[in-house]
């Protein structure tokens, strides 16, 4: 997805292709940037374009209500993975994709116009995958549900698998090397060929899971949402399953359940998901210690955070790269 061309054309709009100096968010290492800036927001893109594949990392800091014009390029498959907030984007012909974090979608498209909109001030995040037939095909084999997507779409063109659930910790492991790989050229191309099949393997497995219905209302799903809300932003407080099942007009049993079957993993391991995140982030992009980040996440000893932070990750906080120094 890229810059609508006549963007900077439009009221406000300003298309440059220099990260602006304010930028605080992470660096896609050996990319290309373009950035659309306007009163209302900012849009930053950074890509990386190699044979059989590109990478583009899209970062959006919303100040008020507003869409943004975009252009899909011509890709075989293409997915989105939403970091951070909510993501809502129209396809012209296809239809509208809705994302929350964690979730992804894989698309096959022609060059089609897309509309995102924003209708929160927020900063917003995904990641964008892209790969060549000669990348895809081999696989399909293996995954007999995705095959018979990519051959019922009638005119090549449609999603192939949406709104699932990713193994978050292996999908944000893969997107943290992508965006904060130590290696420099050209071992860095080599290690991001093997990377992003990785990735396509992981997306297919999980996109290759069938379905089953939730069995939630749609006023329980509202509230439900609401509430993944705030467990995805609330990463501080605690919530106890009792007040939860209080707020919700629920019992227990049937507000685990249901919010299981509506996201795909308890309430716990949501809200766990969400401040390991939360800690990951500000790890990367502020100076605070590690003390305080465990104290913003809802830890009140260090050493619990630091526990947990390796059981989800894989590796402790200290070996987080600091934005400061990927910028070096």
């Amino acid at each position: 997805m890229h810059p609508h061309e006549p963007l900077n054309l439009q009221s406000g709009f300003i298309l440059s292709g220099i990260l602006p100096v304010s930028y605080q968010g992470m660096v896609l290492p050996d990319s290309m940037p373009s950035v659309v800036q306007a009163p209302s927001g900012e849009w930053t893109l950074q890509q990386v374009e190699q044979s059989g594949y590109s990478i583009r990392f899209h970062s959006f800091n919303i100040l008020k209500p507003m869409e943004i014009l975009a252009q899909q390029t011509s890709d075989f498959l293409v997915s989105f993975l939403a970091l951070k907030n909510n993501l809502h984007y129209s396809f012209k012909g296809l239809g509208s994709l809705f994302l929350r974090p964690g979730q992804f979608a894989l698309l096959r498209a022609p060059s089609n116009g897309v509309t995102a909109t924003f209708s929160q001030p927020h900063e917003y995040q995904h990641l964008e995958i892209a790969w060549s037939a000669d990348l895809v095909r081999p696989v399909l084999p293996h995954f007999p549900s995705l095959q018979h997507s990519f051959s019922s779409l009638p005119t090549g063109q449609g999603f192939v698998g949406t709104a699932t659930a990713v193994a978050a910790g292996s999908a944000l492991r893969l997107v943290q090397e992508i965006l904060r790989s130590p290696l420099r050229p050209p071992l860095r191309s080599l290690y991001f060929d093997l990377i992003v099949r990785e990735y396509l393997l992981l997306l297919f497995a999980a996109a290759d899971q069938p379905a089953s219905p939730s069995g939630v209302t749609a006023e329980n799903e509202e509230m439900l949402v609401a509430l993944a809300e705030r467990l995805g932003t609330k990463t501080a407080e605690k919530f106890p399953i009792a007040q939860l099942a209080h707020d919700t007009h629920m019992n227990k049993t049937k507000l685990q359940s249901a919010f299981k079957a509506l996201f795909g993993k308890g309430i716990f391991e949501y809200h766990l998901e969400a401040r390991m995140r939360e800690a990951h982030r500000l790890l990367e992009e502020t100076d605070l210690t590690t003390k305080a980040i465990a104290a913003k996440v809802g830890y009140a000893l260090t050493t619990s955070f630091i526990t947990k932070f390796r059981e989800y990750f894989g590796y402790a906080p200290s070996q987080v790269i600091r934005r400061n120094s990927a910028k070096h």
